[in-house]
């Protein structure tokens, strides 16, 4: 069987590859209505060791150690995740599912970590200074529309797959 004879075949099926096109865009609609909103924002902080020299290779490693001590966890309710920006800057992300809990994150960081470091890293070994002088919170955006295609796609794709596999066993 040549290509546009299965095509054509396929096509006899149109019905039933709209139902599966449907389902998907249900199915799509139904994952974006379950999805709680998340708020997101952002804080850079300069570290600086204090006591040694202020070499960069020095400070790269030292931001590096500090990166390995706080790692990606759960902060206060909120999902912190930091990164390295330049060798002494690091960008925490904070995602929380409320924007006051995300504000409260980001305003209550500096303290926190400050004594998170202390007592990892021993008194006084590090200087923080926050470079993001006001803490903005974003509400993550609604992917309605990416979610709507997936769902149509992925059923479509489903409706193809169960319909070629038929025409495949009867002929």
């Amino acid at each position: 069987m040549e290509l546009k004879d299965f095509i054509k075949k396929l096509l006899n099926f149109w019905p039933g590859l709209l139902v599966f096109l449907v389902l998907g865009l249900i199915a799509g609609l139904i994952f974006n209505l379950s999805q709680k909103p998340s708020f997101k924002t952002q804080v850079l902080i300069y570290f600086a060791p204090t006591g040694q020299s202020q070499i960069l290779s020095t400070a790269t490693e030292f931001t590096d150690t500090i990166l390995g001590v706080l790692g990606n966890q759960n902060y206060q309710s909120a999902k912190l995740r930091p990164r390295k920006i330049a060798p002494q800057i690091v960008e925490f992300m904070i995602t929380a599912s409320t924007k006051e809990t995300a504000q409260k994150t980001a305003e209550n960081l500096f303290q926190n970590f400050k004594l998170e470091l202390d007592k990892t890293l021993g008194e006084n070994q590090v200087a923080l200074t926050v470079l993001t002088p006001q803490v903005d919170v974003n509400q993550s955006p609604n992917l309605l529309i990416l979610n709507l295609l997936v769902g149509a796609l992925v059923g479509f794709a489903l409706g193809v797959s169960i319909f070629s596999t038929r025409i495949y066993f009867k002929s």
